[in-house]
């Protein structure tokens, strides 16, 4: 096969076997013809994937490898880390292969390097294909402090290593005398070797007509510039095999070219060919690097506004996507050996985190008179799906080049897959001056849908590449990119708290309350103790008290940090996916603690702030501006806790409550040490509000303002004991800035996605020493993201909560429950057998005949006489063409009537069934009612609501869909299926998927009621319909 590179008038690419490519291919798409078969075309992007590694002026910087290759089924993924203790990580590497045979890729590493008299940069190349009697190489003996540095680099052959002393003066292209090659570093590879490698090295850098053939080891470098820029390519087969080795040379290379601190950025680039196949197979199914093509305006003579060198242009296009931090993630510096303006303008864009992309300009053959302009995009896309992040058609873009040209253009149709849609996520802020209006100059694409969870996503597990920044000495924490994300392991001992406590105390907390708790809670308490990770698990069915377990070990936990650690404050922040399983834990917390002799101070946090308004009392008179505000502050409490106390009982561990009390007493404490920052916050924010002040002036009152409410914050959380809040909720910033926690606690896991928790984790992880989660793997798991949302798609596939059970976690340890509390042995009994392989035992206490269960069977067996033999699980089949199910206000979303109706009869008659003998009164709350949809929910509330069987705020009627049930319980529960098609019987969608099916048939305590069309499903059943096998439900 011949591969086509283009070579145009840059000197900067060495071309060994390559065909000339004729200035017709310039800056077009380049067609690829494979051997035999000519006729056949495809095209072949450049740069198609890029990554970028740089050093800020005057930082310092280390690399730090994961060093292993990950492989997920076809695809292959080489991650580096980049550890500079400041807002800059590095990216991941993330190159897909289909592994088909006949293909070849090669591989350019392009580093920018300061103008310093000289630097090292070292390579490695791992092959598990050498021939040693060729290279006369013995098997490695790897050095312990090479495989410290590089991680656990598994290698299946040999490893070559050599050191280059490139000299970086910009007067001298190649060094007149002296070796290109240092002194080997390893013992193995012979001066031979080394002198062979360099005298081919110099024929080529010479540009030697006929250099010599090099070997497989020396094939490492084909050419590289010396001024500012090398390159180096590896030329590979088609097997498997070949694709292994290509991964082993980039993960071991980029380590070796990275780790020293002379590097600004190192970028790779792939680009590929595979025969009788599209490119997509290879580089478009890589979800990080999308191209999205522009349209830029042109003049009235068809040339690109202001096109001064516009072929293979540079575009000043930084991106705040939403921080420096994630910019650097997702951006690409290049700098071109130009004028001294040009690399001035270049270090402006640098010193301004204005880093650019690269783009091409290609006339447009649909829009005649407009250029196209594809650029090699390293942003987020995603496929066309619910979760897709779409722009509007034709939406408006302008790009800024780094000379001031400005270009309005469109968002064009992706040209290379019609059935995907590919677009930015993220505003695009330039840093270059405007010189009319000498201020910054905004580029924005409009979005018509909100990308915040994708970013806030992407931000956590981006984090995780960098590490925590611990304090000195604080080096044991939970390895969560080890764990979560299957990096390699750095750590081995990882409970701080434990370690840091004598034998007596750990056997205290262990045996503590020994003989009120029950053996699960022990064998919690003994595993979090004994914890070597950091990370304990507690995994149970439903009903097995998970929630409680945990509740008491935190307890257990507060006390002896109490007890133990009196000068030492180690608070908690307990986290869920969803408010109600907050609540849910926040309020056992609250009932165990309560008779604690000194309470704690429990904060449930979900973001809210306080603006009360202070109209009254002129600026200057400062008593008359605190009292204003103490009583604004007082108002405004006051009229929360009226609103909040009817319905939350939680209401008064609100953040914004607690807060606004916080500094409500310290304007009225003026002995206390914080009365001054106070006033001064009061102030402030008096003085941010007055009309006819100066811009200066309001600015100095913002940050007064800012200041005051940074110390308050630091003395609010100072006190705090526990902080109970949603994972997404988690990186506030009030919460995360100011609050130490050194013990996460994750309720329901097994609901969160894996971004989600990573969300919550990273945001504590400089302080935290240990992690509790506790899940269900067999029960609903949190939605993975859709396969190219972004390069972290893949690990949200899997529960984490599952990969734990199946010991695919690295071995996590975890307490399995078995004996559960909530349902009655008849309706556990298909959880159990269905899910849990007949393990699920049931607690006598399930039996117990409850006087709400006597009233349900009473209202049955009246109302169906001896037909109804006392099962607690009944089926009320609705069948036939009038029970179909429809579109809920013209949406996909569906309800169906005649359920809805069934159920209103249902409740309408237990409620009004009089209390037998040993029963009582049934009441609202005492029922959960449970569909799959969206629709079918707010059709239930609406037809309960008109029959006036909701309740009140303190006795309401629980409608939930099955996502939003988990962690929820009632006596009675009534289920709808809602879905009913008598064309297509078997049509049941998502509802029978195991998981969600699992959820809604394990919340009911003492009787469950099915609503559905159970005969033509079971029906469809005896039949043997694939659906029910295919969604393994059956």
């Amino acid at each position: 096969p011949v591969e086509l590179y283009f070579r145009g008038d840059s000197p900067d690419i060495y071309k060994p076997e390559a065909a000339v490519i004729t200035e017709e291919y310039r800056g077009q798409d380049l067609p690829l013809m494979t051997g035999e078969k000519k006729d056949q075309k495809m095209l072949l992007r450049s740069n198609a994937v890029a990554t970028t590694w740089f050093k800020p002026p005057g930082k310092d910087a280390t690399m730090r490898s994961f060093g292993q290759i990950w492989n997920n089924g076809q695809r292959n993924f080489v991650r580096m880390l980049l550890h500079p203790n400041s807002q800059f990580p590095s990216v991941e590497i993330f190159v897909s292969r289909e592994g088909q045979p006949d293909a070849s890729v090669s591989i350019f590493a392009n580093s920018i390097m300061r103008h310093a008299s000289s630097s090292s940069i070292g390579f490695a190349l791992s092959s598990e294909n050498h021939s040693p009697g060729k290279l006369s190489i013995e098997e490695d003996t790897a050095r312990p402090e090479y495989e410290t540095e590089l991680g656990t680099l598994k290698q299946s052959g040999f490893l070559v290593q050599v050191q280059l002393d490139l000299l970086h003066d910009s007067h001298h292209a190649v060094p007149a005398a002296g070796p290109l090659l240092a002194e080997p570093i390893w013992r193995n590879i012979k001066q031979e070797e080394v002198d062979s490698l360099t005298t081919k090295l110099r024929l080529r850098i010479d540009g030697h007509p006929n250099p010599p053939p090099m070997t497989d080891a020396e094939v490492l470098i084909a050419s590289f510039q010396i001024n500012n820029k090398f390159v180096f390519s590896r030329r590979l087969g088609g097997t498997p095999e070949d694709c292994k080795r290509l991964f082993d040379f980039m993960e071991a290379s980029m380590f070796m070219c990275c780790k020293y601190n002379n590097l600004w950025f190192y970028e790779l680039q792939v680009s590929g060919r595979l025969a009788d196949a599209s490119m997509k197979n290879i580089i478009f199914k890589s979800p990080r690097w999308m191209w999205t093509r522009l349209v830029g305006e042109t003049d009235a003579s068809g040339n690109v506004i202001k096109a001064t060198a516009i072929d293979w242009a540079e575009f000043a296009i930084p991106t705040i996507t939403p921080d420096v931090e994630t910019a650097s993630n997702i951006t690409r510096l290049n700098i071109s050996r130009e004028t001294k303006a040009m690399a001035d303008r270049q270090q402006q864009c640098f010193d301004k985190h204005a880093f650019a992309m690269v783009g091409y300009f290609n006339p447009d053959p649909l829009s005649p008179g407009y250029y196209r302009v594809d650029i090699d995009c390293p942003m987020q896309g995603t496929t066309g799906n619910k979760d897709t992040l779409v722009p509007e058609p034709r939406t408006h873009v302008a790009l800024r080049t780094r000379d001031g040209s400005v270009f309005r253009g469109i968002f064009g149709p992706q040209f290379w897959d019609k059935s995907k849609n590919i677009c930015l996520y993220v505003d695009l802020e330039s840093s270059v001056i405007d010189e009319d209006f000498k201020k910054p100059k905004l580029v924005s694409i409009e979005m018509n849908r909100n990308t915040s969870q994708a970013e806030r996503q992407h931000r956590a597990a981006a984090q995780i590449r960098c590490g925590p920044s611990r304090a000195a000495g604080d080096e044991q924490y939970p390895d969560i990119a080890h764990f979560y994300m299957s990096a390699p392991r750095t750590i081995f001992n990882n409970n701080r708290w434990v370690n840091t406590m004598s034998k007596a105390q750990e056997d205290e907390f262990v045996s503590e309350g020994a003989e009120e708790s029950d053996e699960e809670q022990q064998s919690l308490k003994k595993s979090f103790a004994e914890s070597t990770t950091g990370i304990s698990t507690l995994i149970g069915p439903p009903g097995t008290g998970k929630t409680h377990i945990v509740s008491n070990l935190l307890k257990d936990y507060l006390e002896t940090n109490r007890i133990h650690r009196p000068y030492e404050r180690c608070p908690i922040v307990v986290m869920a996916p969803t408010n109600a399983a907050v609540d849910n834990i926040l309020q056992k917390m609250k009932d165990l603690t309560k008779d604690s002799p000194k309470p704690y101070n429990f904060v449930r946090f979900r973001g809210a702030s306080i603006t009360p308004e202070v109209t009254a009392a002129p600026l200057q008179n400062g008593e008359a501006v605190t009292n204003a505000w103490e009583t604004a502050l007082w108002g405004l409490v006051d009229g929360q806790k009226t609103m909040i106390a009817a319905n939350d009982p939680l209401g008064d561990l609100e953040y914004h409550i607690t807060f606004s009390n916080m500094v409500v007493k310290l304007l009225a404490s003026k002995d206390d040490p914080m009365h001054a920052t106070a006033i001064k916050f009061a102030l402030a924010k008096r003085q941010t509000k007055a009309p006819g002040i100066s811009k200066n002036e309001r600015r100095l009152a913002y940050e007064q303002l800012d200041d005051a409410r940074a110390k308050l914050l630091q003395h609010f959380w100072s006190n705090v004991d526990g902080v109970f809040v949603t994972l997404i909720d988690a990186a506030h910033p009030d919460l995360r800035t100011y609050f130490r926690p050194r013990l996460a606690a994750i309720d329901e896991a097994a609901l969160a996605p894996l971004l989600d928790m990573l969300t919550g984790l990273v945001a504590f992880w400089d302080s935290l020493w240990h992690i509790l989660q506790s899940g269900d793997p067999a029960q609903q798991r949190g939605r993975p993201l859709a396969e190219g949302h972004n390069e972290f798609a893949r690990f949200t596939r899997d529960s984490i909560m599952e990969r734990v059970k199946t010991d695919r976690l690295h071995g996590l340890d975890f307490v399995q429950l078995v004996l559960q509390y909530r349902m009655h042995p008849e309706i556990s009994k298909l959880i159990s057998e269905g899910w849990y392989n007949g393990t699920l035992m049931n607690h006598c206490s399930t039996e117990d005949m409850t006087p709400d269960a006597v009233t349900a069977m009473s209202f049955f067996s009246s109302r169906f006489g001896a037909a109804y033999d006392g099962w607690r699980v009944v089926a009320i089949d609705i069948s036939g063409d009038d029970a179909r199910s429809r579109n809920y206000n013209g949406g996909r979303s569906l309800f169906n009537p005649k359920e809805a109706d069934t159920v209103v009869e249902l409740v309408r008659g237990m409620l009004e069934t009089d209390a037998p003998a040993q029963g009582r009164r049934l009441e609202p709350k005492d029922f959960l009612i449970t569909c799959w949809y969206a629709g079918m929910e707010t059709y239930l509330h609406l037809v309960l609501k008109r029959a006036g069987l909701l309740g009140n705020v303190d006795n309401k009627l629980n409608v939930r869909t099955v996502s939003g049930c988990q962690s929820e319980e009632a006596e009675i529960q009534i289920i709808a299926f809602c879905v009913n098609r008598p064309g297509e019987p078997m049509s049941t969608r998502f509802i029978s998927k195991k998981h969600s099916m699992n959820v809604a048939l394990s919340r009911a305590k003492h009787m469950q009621i099915l609503v559905g069309n159970f005969t033509e499903w079971m029906q469809a059943r005896a039949d043997g319909h694939n659906s029910l096998k295919r969604n393994g439900a059956n």
